[in-house]
């Protein structure tokens, strides 16, 4: 008997990062470096991308990140990735509990605020989670969809049922481990969650 797929469909709780994923983080910081008047050279863009960012910038950059990612209307100034909110879209059209999965900003008065009014035209506050990235192993769902190999492995290593997915980024070209699913684009991770 052969059934068609579109019947088969079963709705999945899919946890999606923010920074990385949805949110151009590091095009948000290089402007606001650039406003500053500090150039952002191809390097100083790869620090950016880096888990310890702060660590690996040069120390006139190092002093001023706290300051641009506090800064009120940082959060709500960042860009959509192409094609993100058409993805989330097709998601919940899909009828699949979509969960982003962000970490706060400490420092910031405004983080948590600004970033819940920025997915508010996609995703209500019940469907957003704020959870330190070393702690996003611990939040459960049937898939992750990340742009850093070190969170998506351990987050599948508590998850082991689980699928995860890095979204290809200029920062996470090395080679991951084989039960990681990659992805060029949303598109292709579309292809991965049905």
């Amino acid at each position: 008997m052969h059934v068609a797929k579109s019947f088969c469909r079963v709705a999945v709780d899919i946890l999606i990062d923010v920074d990385g994923v949805l949110a151009d983080l590091v095009g948000g910081m290089c402007d606001a470096f650039e406003a500053r008047g500090m150039p952002v050279p191809a390097r100083i863009r790869q620090c950016l991308a880096t888990p310890m960012l702060e660590d690996a910038l040069p120390f006139a950059y190092r002093a001023r990140v706290k300051e641009i990612l506090s800064e009120p209307g940082f959060v709500s100034g960042l860009d959509w990735y192409t094609g993100a909110r058409t993805f989330l879209r097709v998601l919940k059209e899909m009828r699949h509990n979509v969960i982003a999965l962000t970490a706060p900003y400490a420092p910031s008065s405004t983080w948590m605020a600004e970033r819940t009014e920025w997915l508010a035209s996609v995703l209500a506050p019940k469907q957003i989670i704020f959870c330190p990235s070393s702690e996003k192993w611990r939040v459960g769902g049937d898939v992750l969809i990340e742009d850093r190999a070190d969170i998506a492995l351990q987050w599948k290593h508590t998850n082991p049922g689980g699928k995860a997915i890095l979204i290809n980024r200029p920062w996470n070209q090395e080679p991951t481990h084989g039960h990681l699913h990659r992805a060029e684009s949303y598109a292709s991770i579309l292809e991965h969650v049905l």
